[in-house]
């Protein structure tokens, strides 16, 4: 009976243990992990913070946070059978709610596009990138731990998972000549470059994503079939797309990049080419995506080019103004050898010419300010030498003077100002180089000796008559 009795309480025991063992084994174990990937290498380093916005009470019961009730009101019913989800709708309407002051309830980094979270509690949470300044805008992210058990009771999943959903706010633009020029029609390639959206497979908009772009000063440089060549690389692919130029603007449509999610968050650069027309040029590039629709405000992105604009004033020697002189704009292209410029109607630079005469002039004129001065646009400000931009120096040459006026005789230079940067992203200013040319009254011999210089020059021409006279006549009879 002894034996009997140790037996049986050896048993009691050991069942004892291992209740007490998987009770520990459960506690220990119900939580979750959590992982969410396909974040952009731009986002590498930031911080990812979760909110816990539902949790389950000790009499097996839903509850939620005070500052998300208003935005997540889903909670399941004890007799409630399915499992606890989370809409898109319910994302969106806790983003609206979130405030910056919440309490964070867990933390990661994000490392090579992945964010991972270990022991998160059964319930809801809510999750935001902490800080992030980059060009995307992120989707809210949501995500549920929390299933029921074969016996009702809700217990933590074991694992989740999460997909970043991203959308560009801006698009990073560059171009490759700061510092254009209207000669032979020179092209300055823009490279643009933002990323991918995530776009939601029930999306109703019908414009997912496209690129826009707005020129202004400038042209698109058009294939012979008048459209807009345009390269598109993504990971390994690079491709070209031709596109219709409407009113100076052009929008492409990459709907079919974002069918299946399957370049999500990639980067993506697209490359075309324009050409000067004005002193100023720029354009503005942005994205459409399922935020941002067609007659939304849009953040753009501007980058601008600018040609040389060169003006001479003309004075007189008392410093007022003096219009109708000539000029023309040479360029020196060795040792006192110069180039002059070919200018259209509207005084922008289309080519050079060796030979003076075909130059096109410039002629003096009242400005808005009352100064008498011409103006030309389109010349080159600075070129790359050696690695370093060095400013380009034009001249001016007076051709005509207005009338009873000389010309002046110098060549002068006209130097831009400001100052020119590999460094910069864009021009920032615009370059004028200016020269001032002074001109001084014709000479005129005065007239001197009133009446008797006359009569004296009269005399003098009659006697010389009467003296050639006399030499025929005295030249006739000696003949005889």
């Amino acid at each position: 009976m002894k034996r009997i009795r140790k037996i049986v309480a050896l048993a009691l025991a050991t069942v004892m243990m291992m209740a007490m063992s998987i009770t520990a084994f459960a506690a220990e174990n119900n939580t979750t992990t959590l992982t969410i990937n396909n974040f952009p290498t731009v986002a590498n380093g930031y911080t990812v913070n979760a909110y816990q916005i539902a949790s389950v009470d000790e009499n097996n019961a839903i509850q939620v946070v005070d500052w998300a009730k208003d935005a997540y009101k889903a909670v399941p019913t004890d007799d409630d059978t399915q499992p606890i989800e989370m809409t898109a709708a319910d994302a969106k309407a806790l983003a609206a709610a979130f405030k910056a002051d919440t309490k964070v309830d867990a933390s990661a980094t994000i490392t090579n596009g992945v964010a991972t979270f270990s022991g998160l509690k059964a319930g809801a949470y809510f999750f935001k990138v902490a800080n992030f300044d980059g060009d995307l805008e992120f989707n809210a992210m949501v995500a549920v731990t929390v299933v029921k058990d074969a016996n009702g009771n809700y217990v933590a999943k074991s694992t989740e998972s999460l997909s970043a959903k991203s959308e560009p706010k801006k698009v990073k633009k560059t171009e490759d000549d700061k510092y254009a020029s209207t000669v032979d029609e020179k092209e300055i390639t823009y490279t643009v470059e933002t990323t991918i959206p995530y776009v939601k497979s029930n999306e109703i908009v019908t414009k997912k994503f496209a690129l826009v772009d707005h020129i202004t000063g400038g042209a698109y440089a058009v294939n012979a079939d008048g459209k807009l060549d345009i390269t598109v690389a993504y990971g390994d692919v690079s491709e070209t797309k031709s596109v219709d130029v409407v009113d100076n603007g052009f929008e492409l449509d990459l709907n079919y990049l974002v069918e299946d999610n399957a370049h999500a968050n990639e980067v993506i650069t697209f490359t075309y080419k324009a050409i000067a027309l004005d002193v100023k040029i720029y354009n503005d590039a942005y994205t459409i995506t399922p935020s941002h629709q067609p007659g939304d405000d849009f953040d753009t992105t501007r980058v601008y080019s600018y040609t040389g604009k060169l003006v001479v004033e003309k004075l007189d020697d008392e410093e007022n103004p003096l219009e109708g002189a000539e000029f023309v704009i040479l360029k020196k292209v060795g040792e006192d050898k110069y180039e002059y410029a070919v200018l259209d109607s509207n005084n922008k630079l289309t080519g050079w010419t060796d030979d003076e005469t075909k130059a096109t002039p410039i002629v003096t004129a009242k400005d808005a300010n009352g100064k008498a001065t011409a103006s030309a646009f389109g010349f080159d400000v600075a070129d790359e030498v050696n690695g370093q931009l060095v400013m380009n120096t034009y001249y001016f040459k007076e051709t005509k003077a207005p009338e009873t006026w000389t010309i002046n005789p110098q060549i002068k230079e006209a130097a831009f100002n400001g100052t020119v940067s590999l460094d910069q992203a864009s021009a920032d200013e615009e370059f004028v180089g200016e020269a001032q040319f002074i001109d001084s009254k014709l000479v005129q011999l005065p007239f001197t000796g009133g009446m008797g210089t006359t009569i004296f020059t009269v005399l003098g021409v009659a006697i010389m008559a009467i003296a050639a006279a006399l030499f025929f006549a005295t030249k006739r009879k000696a003949s005889k």
